[in-house]
């Protein structure tokens, strides 16, 4: 039987030395008992969190000196994230900007937008979100609408889009856009009455294989997903007109929700109006 060895690596000295200071700034938090890591993840948005992580030097590591990062590798920012994920560090508002944005103006941005926006980012003061999910086609990205057009000063944006995470809070979003005119043969929008043919051979075709599908019955990308029904009877149900004085107290509601009432006793049109419960329970028997 062959059988395969992975030799342990050690991560450059500058990247450990990073971990260290790292860790250190973590005790330290901890200690001041603002956040704790079994209430938070990577994707919790703390501006005051990321503004001290900014402060320590721990955010844009790879950034060039000259727009306000350390000019150290990607192992040395690796170091740092991994510690933040273990952690469980409340690293959502800078994520976005210092993972992808950044780099993308890094990259491809113009000495202004460096000059004014990469310095904040690296002090943990500035946020992005990512626009690319539209109304009607859903993430399938080949099927964005939204144009820019070049105008005098800039670029006017025209569309919509949906789902952006934090776009409430952030001070930017990078957004992808149509410039010019869709291409022969580029994907177009869905049609739900012109598509019908199509989404029947979408939908067919997993079943010819043995493949059941979870969710989508309608086969196109109009239908959103199976959790967009969820969140429309919680709010409907349970917390519409609720007003909870603290996350715990939301968060043990929406809990006695899902575990005392919608999977052991809401009935569901699409199972046979069974409970989840009961559906998984014939399921098992069958």
């Amino acid at each position: 039987m062959e059988t395969f060895r992975f030799a342990a690596t050690r991560l450059p000295a500058e990247a450990e030395d990073l971990r260290a200071r790292a860790r250190a700034f973590l005790d330290a938090e901890r200690g001041r008992g603002e956040w704790a890591s079994h209430r938070s993840t990577w994707t919790s948005f703390d501006p005051e969190f990321s503004r001290r992580m900014g402060e320590a030097g721990l955010i844009a590591v790879t950034f060039p000196k000259e727009y306000g990062g350390a000019d150290l590798s990607s192992l040395a920012r690796y170091a740092v994230a991994e510690e933040m994920l273990a952690a469980g560090a409340p690293c959502g508002a800078h994520w976005v900007a210092e993972r992808q944005s950044g780099p993308q103006i890094l990259r491809h941005g113009s000495d202004r937008a460096k000059a004014e926006i990469l310095p904040r980012i690296a002090r943990g003061e500035c946020f992005f979100g990512i626009g690319m999910s539209e109304p009607g086609s859903g993430s399938d990205l080949a099927a964005v609408r939204t144009k820019a057009t070049r105008v005098d000063g800039g670029w006017r944006i025209d569309g919509s889009k949906i789902w952006t995470s934090n776009a409430h809070r952030v001070q930017y979003l990078i957004a992808l856009v149509r410039t010019g005119p869709a291409g022969e043969g580029a994907p177009r929008r869905p049609d739900p009455v012109r598509d019908r043919h199509g989404r029947r051979q979408r939908r067919n075709a997993p079943d010819s294989h043995g493949i059941t599908c979870s969710m989508s019955r309608a086969g196109n990308v109009w239908d959103n997903s199976a959790m967009e029904s969820f969140f429309s009877s919680l709010k409907t149900e349970r917390i519409g007109r609720k007003v909870y004085r603290t996350r715990d107290a939301a968060r043990a509601d929406v809990f006695d929700y899902i575990e005392r009432f919608y999977n052991p006793r809401r009935r569901h049109s699409k199972v046979g109006y069974l409970s989840p419960m009961a559906f998984e329970e014939r399921a098992m028997q069958t």
